[in-house]
């Protein structure tokens, strides 16, 4: 007799190819999932001990209709489309974002800088007003040099040689 172990079996769940743990039907991903209650049924449950095929997820409420509810007990092809309201300034068909107006009609945020009334994009500021990101260093914490301030350097050290013109180039 051979010292070679025997191939693990896989798991007892559906297309799921991960070997068994130890003295159990289920991989170390599933061993806490339970199956469907169904005899045969290799799913696990979803919800009230079956799977959704067998009746975990419920069925869309109108006749005829065999898509599982997504919510308020209809399908998506059924469900009522909620559409954002439109702002309540007269002729406008602009959905409103604040107060019932859109943007222009005064429903957005103005910018936080001082006197400005522009509409406020991120974090509290107009495209003009917002704040410069701060530089951040790498992870390694090396200093990072701008190839502007070496070309300052370099004319200010009056190295510059022959060789090097290329770099004032770029």
């Amino acid at each position: 007799m051979s010292l070679r172990q025997l191939p693990a079996m896989s798991c007892f769940f559906n297309a799921c190819t991960n070997p068994c743990v130890p003295d159990g039907t289920q991989c170390a991903f599933h061993k806490n999932r339970r199956p469907c209650i169904e005899p045969g049924c290799h799913n696990q449950v979803f919800a009230r001990s079956r799977c959704v095929r067998h009746g975990g997820k419920r069925r869309c409420s109108v006749d005829d209709c065999t898509a599982n509810a997504r919510l308020y007990g209809v399908c998506s092809r059924h469900g009522a489309a909620r559409s954002k309201p439109n702002c309540t300034t007269d002729g406008c068909a602009s959905v409103a974002h604040r107060h019932g107006k859109c943007i222009r009609h005064g429903g957005g945020r103005p910018c936080n800088f001082g006197d400005c009334k522009t509409h406020a994009r991120s974090g509290g500021y107009c495209w003009r007003h917002r704040p410069a990101t701060p530089y951040a260093l790498p992870n390694d914490k090396t200093l990072q040099v701008s190839l502007s301030a070496i070309k300052e350097e370099l004319l200010d050290a009056s190295i510059l040689d022959a060789p090097f013109a290329w770099l004032l180039q770029v």
